[in-house]
């Protein structure tokens, strides 16, 4: 009974420890979308990352994504995360939450924030996390 314990008490830490890294991760790559740096978004993508998009499409091809107008042509003033839940199993996490991006727009008071919905998929590829798949929807009014 002792070593159930133990082992329910390891298997804890261990998700605690994996839940901070993919924390992390979540507000690393929410901070490259928003600079465009195309640099950090290559190291976090997976080589195969496949997006189901804001936009209504479905955009694949992994790190030439970041060749797509989603990053080259979105300009923002402002991108923030809220993770709400994230789920650990084997080799993979799944973060979930909601997001406001605010377009920059030549009139300030008529930026105005674009609430969404999103879910990440990461997935351990070679000893390190990788976001692999990734939905987005905007929240109605």
């Amino acid at each position: 009974m002792i070593l159930i314990l133990g082992l329910g008490n390891f298997c804890y830490a261990q998700n605690s420890s994996i839940e901070a890294i993919i924390r992390n991760l979540e507000q690393r790559e929410c901070k490259a979308a928003l600079e465009k740096d195309t640099a950090t978004l290559r190291q976090l993508w997976a080589d195969d990352y496949t997006v189901n998009s804001p936009a209504n499409r479905v955009v694949t091809g992994g790190k030439n994504t970041l060749d797509r107008p989603v990053i080259n042509q979105a300009d923002n003033v402002s991108f923030t995360r809220v993770i709400e839940h994230i789920m650990i199993k084997d080799g993979y996490a799944v973060a979930m939450g909601n997001e406001t991006v605010v377009p920059r727009s030549n009139d300030t008071k008529k930026a105005v924030p674009i609430k969404r919905r999103y879910t990440n998929v990461w997935m351990m590829d070679r000893g390190e996390w990788k976001l692999t798949a990734r939905h987005a929807n905007v929240i109605c009014q």
